[in-house]
């Protein structure tokens, strides 16, 4: 049984920020609302189309920084979607 207090509020849940319209957990007692990362759903949508991490991070690659650019390539990628590439110039000269 999940942490209630006296209320019958749980130690936390999650819910829509009205504020970033993104996913945050709220923490029983606190004041501060914390982002959260949705890669399970992400995962779940892309396993469900066939879709490594190492794909999908190639494709937002592409999207960001150029289809012809080794973002966009898988094999620059681990199997969490980490960028093992080579090191890629950034495109406002910094």
């Amino acid at each position: 049984m999940p942490d209630m207090n006296k209320r019958g509020l749980p130690a936390y849940a999650y819910a829509m920020s009205r504020y970033t319209q993104r996913v945050v957990r709220v923490v029983r007692g606190e004041n501060t609302l914390f982002g959260i990362s949705v890669q399970g759903t992400v995962d779940v949508l892309n396993e469900a189309a066939g879709v490594t991490r190492a794909q999908a991070a190639a494709m937002y690659g592409g999207a960001v920084c150029g289809w012809d650019s080794p973002m966009a390539d898988p094999k620059n990628y681990d199997e969490v979607g980490f960028y093992i590439g080579p090191a890629t110039e950034v495109k406002d000269g910094d």
